[in-house]
Parts: structure tokens; sequence; C-alpha cells
């Protein structure tokens, strides 16, 4: 007897070894041991100082915990973004637990593996493969690319949107069953919360419509024009969410300009990195928490754009048989399109958290074409489950691995230096860390090395400028805070930093335009209202000079010299009693601050 062939696309249950309401649940509990056996070792870790400061412990909006004027900020803050779900989010963080970086990493590792779980559920809806599903959901919950956003917790975001873009898809299935309004409105809410922690989801209505091709095959029955116009508010959705997120990063200074990085060479380097991250999905060694932007080979390029091209002709020519390819293919570059670089934020040339959402359409493709290549032969099937087995134990151990360099800022930079090259912002960012452990001839190796690596980058010159400053290396300090200042001139580091070394100088008028002007980009720098404290006592305005040396002991009270000429200024002005009491403040704390102890005995 003939056995009727089954027209392609068609879903199909798949075949598994045991009976599905077993299967189901070992699949769960496999998932869960894997991704807790990775990441359970970050409730350990720190946080980092690389945006974990801007995001949780030095922002005063999230330190506040979960409050009325909190909630207010994230719903309507540009800062950083616009991502009022994952400000809540770490509000809620540090209301349940206070700044504690453990259990702030453990809602990360929750998310990721409730998002792991939701994956198999929705693969399993969508294709009725569980076997296949089990295999995704495994490479997404172990994958090393993964390791960025879970042990990150600035990169809440991404794990929180991450979350909700799958649950999308899991209740997407179920509406495209049942197309009802019941249906409709969870999924565009889950939708909804997925854009409100991380914009990265905007082209989500366009894999739902790829999902329409197959597995649900809803363009057979449906013309397309209805399900696009399904997808309507949704895409509505994306577009105001894009305007704002467009809106928070010009504000935040992170969009480059096409003057910086022309429209041609953004899409070499969109082209480049398409081809690199599937590289690094393949082969995912060499990771790094930043990898700076550099100018590819001819080579990489066109090797790069023949690799794209002849996928995207396979994954097109192969759509009738095999329809899941041009489905992975299309669900991994129109999720990479947000940040593969043609609106370019920032200065890497590529990130692993860009991969989390994306990787998943690659996953699907490379499954389900190799299980069809060894389906109905028993030989080649035994063989091929123990390779997966293999690649997914191996995947977990280097996942295991890449998560420990996340434990620390020094050890995590470390690793980024040891795997990049000429990497300025990793070399300045554990400058920075080196300073504020009080290695400072470390610090300035590592400044020295991000000015080398990139003259261009402010905040080297601004950070190797103020490290000179403290060292008593003027004229040095003075040629490195100089070219910030040419390079941003509202730096307000720079110039508050240069402000200080005119006073030095005897400049006063110049010293005091600097110190106004970057107190009124950054009021909140003490030193900056101490020095122009002691400017203003020197030219004649003491009244000025009073309430300036008051805001700079209000933000820091350990600033002598401003204690020192705020007691002097009292004394000019008849208050004894006021006067003798900041000297007092000052000796107790520093005794041979000089003419303190002499100034205090003439008083009394």
């Amino acid at each position: 007897m003939n056995t009727p062939e089954i027209p392609a696309g068609i879903v199909t249950v798949e075949v598994v070894p045991v009976k599905r309401r077993v299967f189901i649940p070992l699949v769960c509990l496999a998932l869960a041991a894997v991704t807790l056996a990775i990441y359970f070792q970050t409730h350990g870790f720190q946080y980092i100082t690389f945006d974990d400061n801007v995001y949780v412990y030095n922002n005063p909006r999230v330190e506040g915990g979960f409050t009325i004027s909190g909630i207010r900020w994230a719903l309507t803050a540009l800062y950083m973004n616009w991502h009022p779900l994952t400000w809540l989010s770490l509000m809620l963080d540090v209301q349940l637990f206070g700044l504690n970086p453990g259990p702030e990493h453990l809602v990360n590792v929750a998310l990721h593996l409730g998002s792991t779980l939701l994956l198999f559920f929705a693969l399993m809806r969508l294709t009725a493969k569980p076997a296949r599903s089990a295999f995704v959901a495994a490479i997404f919950a172990v994958h090393p690319l993964h390791v960025e956003s879970v042990a990150w917790i600035a990169e809440r975001k991404d794990v929180l949107s991450g979350f909700f873009a799958i649950l999308t898809l899991v209740l997407y299935a179920g509406y495209a069953k049942e197309p009802r309004l019941r249906r409709y409105v969870p999924m565009s809410l889950a939708f909804a919360c997925s854009l409100l922690a991380k914009p990265m989801g905007v082209t989500i209505p366009f894999v739902l419509l790829v999902l329409d091709y197959w597995p649900l095959q809803r363009l057979k029955s449906q013309r397309f024009g209805k399900l696009l116009l399904e997808k309507a508010p949704l895409m509505a959705m994306s577009a105001i969410t894009s305007v704002l997120t467009v809106m928070a990063q010009r504000s935040s200074g992170a969009v480059v300009s096409l003057e910086t990085i022309p429209f041609a060479d953004r899409r070499i380097n969109a082209l480049v990195a398409c081809a690199r991250y599937m590289e690094m999905s393949v082969w995912p060694v060499k990771l790094a928490v930043f990898y700076p932007l550099e100018t590819p080979s001819r080579a990489r390029v066109w090797s790069s754009t023949l690799l794209v091209v002849f996928l995207t002709v396979a994954a097109v020519y192969g759509r009738k048989t095999r329809p899941y390819l041009l489905v992975g293919w299309l669900w991994y570059l129109g999720m990479l399109v947000p940040v593969i670089g043609l609106v370019q934020v920032g200065q890497q040339a590529l990130a692993d958290r860009y991969t989390y959402l994306p990787m998943i359409g690659l996953s699907v493709a490379l499954v389900w074409l190799f299980s069809d290549a060894v389906a109905g032969r028993f030989a080649r099937q035994t063989a091929a489950g123990v390779a997966a087995m293999i690649a997914l134990l191996v995947l977990a151990v280097a996942a295991y691995r890449q998560t420990a360099y996340w434990q620390s800022s020094e050890s995590l930079y470390d690793h980024a230096l040891d795997v990049t090259r000429r990497n300025y912002l990793i070399e300045s960012n554990l400058g920075v860390l080196m300073s504020m452990q009080n290695r400072h001839y470390e610090a300035m190796i590592h400044f020295e090395k991000a000015v080398e690596y990139k003259p261009d980058f402010e905040s080297a010159h601004v950070n190797l400028g103020g490290e000179l400053l403290d060292h008593g290396r003027i004229d040095e300090a003075f040629t490195q805070l100089s070219e910030a200042l040419r390079l941003n001139p509202e730096q307000p580091v720079a110039g508050a930093n240069l402000g200080a070394i005119y006073k030095i100088r005897g400049n006063f008028p110049e010293a005091r335009r600097l110190l106004e002007d970057a107190i009124r980009h950054m009021p909140e720098n003490a030193f900056a209202h101490g020095d122009l404290c002691v400017i203003l006592v020197k030219t004649g305005h003491g009244e000025q000079a009073m309430a300036e040396c008051r805001e700079a002991l209000r933000l820091n009270p350990g600033l002598d010299e401003a204690r020192f000429t705020l007691a002097e200024g009292l004394a000019a002005q008849g208050d004894r009693f006021g006067a003798a009491e900041e000297y007092s403040r000052l000796l107790a704390t520093n005794p041979s601050y000089p003419g303190a102890r002499e100034a205090l005995k003439k008083l009394q």
C-alpha cells in the first residue's frame, strides 16, 4: 500500500519517545535545571560599573524604591531610553531587596527561565513538534550569547522585554486558532509590555506575519491585506515606541550623527554584523561586553555580503519544501533591524545582547532542517540525538564559564581586553575602576591606552586629565582637559577641572566662566561649587561666595577648602560664633589644615 504524501508545510504531530503528558514536564524540569546550573552563580555577583550605576545604584529615582514620584518619572522620563516597565521593575527590586545585587541577578535569571519555558510552549502550540520545540528552547536557555542579557543587571530590559515578547507568541498561537477579541486583547497587552520594557520588539508584528505563512498557514485561507490590517494596532504601538526611543537616544547624545558615521559605512557594518552574529551563534568564543567599531576589511565585507545573499536566495528557493528556512531567516533579519546599526547608537560594532530574540529564528531554521534530514532513519536519528546533546552540553559549559566573568567589573573588563583589540572604552572603564580603588598608577596606564586607541574619545581625555590633576601634573592635565573640551565644548567635568586649573594659575575670570558653565550642566558637582566659592571670595563677591560654599558642603561635607573659605567669610562678616563652629568642624576631620587652628585661636 502506498503511503500518502503529506504536502509541505502542513503541521503534523511529531512522535516523541514517551507520552506527551510525561515528556512535557520532563522537558520543563530539564530546562529549569540547566538554566539554574548556569546562572545561579550570579546570586553572589557584584554590580558592574558599566551602566549598573546609572540604572540602579547611582540612580536616585531607582534607589528610592517604588514610590509615586518614581512611578511618574518612570512613565515620562526619556532617560537612557524610554522603557518605563524596566524602571518600575528595578524600583520594585530595591523596594523588596534594598540595594542588593544578588536578588536582582536572580530576578534576571527567573525571567530568562520563564522566557525559555514560554518559548517551548509557543513553538509547541505553533508547530505541534514537541521534541524540536524543546531543542530550540534548550539552545535559547544555554547559549553563551545570552549570558550578557541575563548576567547584567542593567540588561533587565532585555530579559523583561524578551519574556513578554515570547508570551506574545504564545498568545498569538491561541488567537490564530480562534481569532476573537478576547484573545487579541491579552496578546496586544503582552506585546505592549514588551515594548514598555525595551523597544527591541518593534518588529514583532512582522514576525507574526511571517508565522502566518508558516507554520500557521493562515495565508492559505485569508487575504494578506486582512492579516496585515489585523496587525495594524500592534504596528501603531511599534511606531509610537520607535519615535519615543529616537527622542530618548537623541536627548542622551547616544545617536551617532551621519557626519561621524556615514550611511554607506552603516550599511557595510550592518552586513558584517549580520554575518558575525551568525558566526558567533555557531562558534560563540571570545565574547566581550563591548566590541569597538572598526573598519572591516574588504574580504570581510565581501564574504559577509555573499553569505547573506546566499542564505536569502536559498531560503526563498526552498520555501515550498522547507518553509521554515524562509521563516527563520526573516525572523532573524527582521528582529535585527532595530539594532543592526542603520541608526547607530553608541560606538559598538555589535553586542551579544542583540541576539537574544533574533537567534530564535536561526535556531528554528537549523533544528527543523536537521530534523527533517534524519527523519525516518533510526540510526541517523540516534546519532543526531547524541550529537545534539553533546552540542548542548558544550554550549552550557561555555555559558557557565562566560557567566563567571561577570562576577565583578574587574574580571569582566580584564576578559574583554583579553579577547578584543584596542578596546578604548574598556580601557577607560577599567581605569575608572582602578582610580576608585586608589590604584592610580594602573588607572593612568589604562587612560593613556584609551587615548592612544581613540584620540577623539572625550571621556578618556577627561579621565586622564582628572587623574593628572589629582597628582599635581598641572600642565599635562591642562592639555588633556583642553582636548576634551575641544571635542565637546559642553563637557562639564572637563570644564570644571579646567576651571580648577585656571584657579590655581590665578586666572580667576576664566576659571569663573568655566565653573559657572559646568555647574549649569552639572549642578550636583560639589567640587565645582567649592572652587567657585574660593574664586568669588578672591574677587570680592562675598555673599555669592558664601552661597556657593554652603552648596558645596551640602553636596560634600568633606571639602576642606570650601569649609575654610566659608569660615573666613563668616569671620569677615563679624559672625565669630559661626566662623568658630566651621573652623572646629574642619579641625575635627583635618587637624593639620593650614591656618585653621591659628584662625580659631584669634576668634576665642
